[in-house]
C-alpha cells in the first residue's frame, strides 16, 4: 500500500474508534446526576410555571414549550443540538445560547444543571 492509502484509512479508522458516542456521553455527563434531585430542583426553580411537564402538577402560562419527550428532541431553543453538554449549557446562561429568550437565567450550579436535565431527559 502506498503511503496516501495507508494515512487515509489511518485517519478513518481513527475517527471511527475516538469518536464518542452519544449514550457513552450522557453516561459520562449524568454519571453522578440524580433523577429525583432534579425533579426537586425542577419545583424548586419553578419550571412548571411556564412549561407542561409529565409528572409534575403546575400552573404553565404556555410561555414554553411542552417538555414531554424531551429527549428525542432535535434541538434545544431551535439553535442547538440535543444532547447533555448542550442543555447543561442551555440551562445554566440560555441568553448565551438565544439571545432573545424569555427563558430567565438562574444562578444554577453545574451540579443542578445535571440533575435538572438528567431529569428532563427521563421524561
Amino acid at each position: 500500500m502506498n503511503r496516501k492509502v495507508m494515512t487515509l484509512l489511518f485517519l478513518l479508522l481513527s475517527n471511527s474508534c475516538f469518536k464518542e458516542e452519544k449514550p457513552f456521553q450522557e453516561a459520562k455527563i449524568f454519571s453522578e446526576a440524580n433523577i429525583e434531585e432534579g425533579k426537586k430542583l425542577t419545583i424548586a426553580y419553578g419550571c412548571m410555571n411556564c412549561h407542561k411537564i409529565p409528572r409534575l402538577v403546575g400552573n404553565p402560562e404556555s410561555i414554553g414549550p411542552s417538555l414531554k419527550n424531551f429527549k428525542s428532541r432535535k434541538f434545544i431553543a431551535g439553535k442547538i443540538e440535543n444532547n447533555p453538554k448542550n442543555l447543561i449549557k442551555w440551562l445554566k446562561s440560555p441568553h448565551d445560547v438565544e439571545e432573545k429568550t424569555t427563558m430567565p437565567t438562574f444562578d444554577i450550579s453545574t451540579k443542578h444543571a445535571r440533575d435538572i436535565a438528567k431529569f428532563l431527559y427521563s421524561l
